[in-house]
């Protein structure tokens, strides 16, 4: 025989406390509400097998209680990202402050045109966009439209862009700061030259650096074309360069840590001929040989202000800044002052 589905009633009796207080505890509008009335109808629920009906307090309220997650590309977390896993655990720990849930939008889509109407198809009030590349359609389509958004780690030219992300800028300039403190003068910024708004920031800031400070040289480009990724290749693909730099800032930590370590197997001294910072400091460039100078960014703070502000702007609360922007930090090891090996 199929069991009996649990009614809001039948918490509400149970619970001493009438169905509207049920109602309103389990469609998020119990703010009148006492915590310990709250924090009883939940146990009861709990105990007797009351299980919410999702649809239907979607209907009620208007709102489904979940936020989509929509990741640069569906194979982010195949490798365990250094970068992506720290964000999207930092999201899940913040969502049960606002009730909210998270359904992750990681599934291959012929075009962005499929992909926009998946996540506008009632799955979620808004959702937080994780480092999409360039002047992404996506994104625009979505603000075009209307629904809820938040950007991580990128931005957009929309009036309705809202953003989270480091000082893209000001990491760059104390990184540069940092070379030239350690009197490195030819410097080799590796930032891919994209229309994304963060490879903009990170190529402005090295651009300014060396307009002030002419006596050095400087150059910013992406890595050069290396063919395959033998130690050799990596140190001839420095040599296609107009100068053979004795410093290298360089945007990813798996490429810095490919270098660093094929620059040791080809008889190169770090940081003696070739000091190395990278960006995004986490225990890819910890744990290089040798450790890696490395620009720290708060991933965890700035993905738990990623869902305070995308929960307010689904509640009608537009955040006073369009673009919250967080310092980066200067994590200072063996690839820039030795004492390694």
């Amino acid at each position: 025989m199929k069991k009996q589905r649990v009614r809001i009633q039948d918490v509400a009796e149970v619970a001493g406390v009438s169905p509207t207080t049920v109602s309103l505890v389990f469609n998020g509008r119990a703010h009148s509400i006492p915590e310990a009335t709250k924090r009883h109808v939940r146990e009861v629920a709990l105990r007797i097998g009351y299980r919410p009906h999702a649809a239907a307090r979607a209907l009620a309220t208007g709102k489904t209680q979940r936020i989509g997650v929509i990741l640069n590309t569906p194979d982010s977390l195949v490798y365990q990202s250094a970068y992506h896993s720290p964000i999207l655990s930092s999201i899940l720990a913040s969502l049960p402050r606002y009730d909210y849930n998270m359904v992750l939008h990681s599934a291959h889509f012929p075009d962005w045109q499929s992909q926009a109407a998946d996540i506008q198809s009632g799955l979620a009030d808004g959702a937080i966009l994780i480092g999409r590349e360039g002047a992404d359609p996506l994104t625009f389509a979505l603000l075009e439209n209307g629904f809820p958004i938040v950007c991580i780690s990128y931005h957009v030219d929309h009036p309705a862009c809202f953003a989270v992300d480091c000082d893209n800028e000001g990491g760059v300039q104390m990184a540069l700061e940092h070379f030239l403190s350690i009197g490195r003068k030819r410097i080799f910024c590796a930032i891919p030259q994209t229309e994304s708004s963060w490879t903009k920031e990170r190529t402005q800031s090295a651009v300014r650096f060396a307009q002030q400070h002419p006596e050095i040289e400087l150059l910013v480009a992406d890595w050069p074309s290396m063919g395959d990724h033998t130690p050799t290749a990596w140190i001839d693909a420095l040599k296609q360069l107009p100068f053979f730099p004795n410093a290298l800032l360089i945007d990813s930590e798996y490429i810095g840590r490919n270098f660093v370590e094929s620059a040791v197997a080809q008889g190169l001294h770090i940081p003696e001929d070739i000091a190395v910072i990278t960006i995004n400091s986490t225990e890819v460039s910890a744990t290089a040989h040798p450790p890696i100078s490395s620009l720290w960014q708060p991933l965890d703070e700035i993905a738990a202000t990623a869902v305070e502000m995308l929960v307010a702007i689904i509640n009608g609360q537009l955040p006073s800044e369009r673009i919250r922007r967080f310092p980066m930090r200067l994590d200072v090891r063996a690839s820039t002052v030795g004492g390694w090996g």
